[in-house]
């Protein structure tokens, strides 16, 4: 099932910004027609948005107007917490040439994290799940790690689910498992 994804205030604000310095790139503009463009925080319409799952930055490869979560990677989240509970959103919320995210320099990460930081603040999820091994390491070595709690009761860091699913580096039961230890500690 596809998120019934629509355009918010978070995804408005995002689109306006011209700071980013993959403007040009022809997957982040915003186009009305298909919702294609940098993308916000988005979750399935009544969800209580009570768990936050914050991947790197939307594939490349899309579907214009559908994050990546929508599909097989974010299945397990959904069979684990229910979609009803989750909002997705990226550490960086722009498409990059072949996913690669570390060219940026630490102001331009700073700057996407002031927009994913007033995403937490708004919405207030009781849990985040950090799946991004990069957005984890930038986390700690920019001292950003304080700005993020002071809007959730816990905070995790685990492999995004291409790790398993992609890569195969080990079993999504594996995965499922790490999931389901979140879910019983909350």
């Amino acid at each position: 099932m596809f998120f019934n994804y629509k355009m918010n205030d978070f995804q408005e604000k995002l689109n306006k910004c011209n700071e980013c310095p993959f403007e040009d790139y022809d997957i982040n503009w915003y186009d009305e027609k298909t919702g294609c463009g940098k993308f916000g925080a988005y979750w399935i319409e009544g969800s209580d948005r009570k768990i936050m799952i914050i991947g790197q930055n939307p594939s490349h490869v899309r579907w214009k107007g559908a994050h990546t979560m929508q599909g097989k990677q974010g299945e397990p989240f959904k069979k684990i917490f229910g979609e009803e509970r989750l909002v997705f959103s990226n550490f960086i919320q722009i498409s990059t040439p072949d996913n690669k995210v570390d060219k940026l320099s630490n102001d331009e990460i700073i700057h996407c994290f002031e927009h994913l930081l007033y995403e937490i603040s708004v919405i207030k999820p009781r849990i985040i799940i950090i799946c991004s091994r990069f957005a984890e390491r930038k986390i700690k070595e920019l001292n950003l790690l304080k700005k993020i709690t002071i809007y959730c009761d816990y905070l995790f860091f685990i492999n995004h689910p291409d790790y398993y699913l992609t890569y195969k580096r080990g079993k999504i039961e594996e995965y499922e498992k790490e999931l389901e230890y979140i879910k019983n500690h909350f």
